[in-house]
C-alpha cells in the first residue's frame, strides 16, 4: 500500500493484483481517496470533484516501465477509462 497526501486529500493505493493490457504485463491498483475536512467546497474543481466522489478508480501500470497504461473511474453510474496511445 502507498500512501499520498495531496491537497484535496489522501490517497491510499491499493494492489488488486496482477493483469495484460494491451500486451502489456501490468499491475492494476485501487485508488482509495479521502477528502480532507477543512478543504471548502469553492476550490473543489470538476476534476477534483470527480476524483473525491468516484466510487471506484483503478489505474494499471506496466511492470517494465512503470508507466501508466490505463485508468478507469465511475462517478455517477458511469465508468470513464483513459488509456495509453498504443
Amino acid at each position: 500500500m502507498i500512501k499520498i497526501l495531496f491537497r484535496l486529500g489522501q490517497i491510499r493505493f491499493l494492489k488488486a493484483g496482477d493483469e495484460v493490457v494491451n500486451k502489456k504485463e501490468v499491475t492494476l491498483y485501487r485508488l482509495d481517496i479521502k477528502r480532507l475536512e477543512d478543504i471548502p467546497d469553492k476550490e473543489m474543481e470538476i476534476l477534483n470533484t470527480v476524483f473525491l466522489e468516484s466510487s471506484v478508480i483503478k489505474v494499471w501500470v506496466s511492470k517494465k516501465d512503470n508507466n501508466i497504461v490505463k485508468i478507469s473511474i465511475n462517478y455517477k453510474g458511469l465508468e470513464y477509462i483513459v488509456t495509453e496511445h498504443v
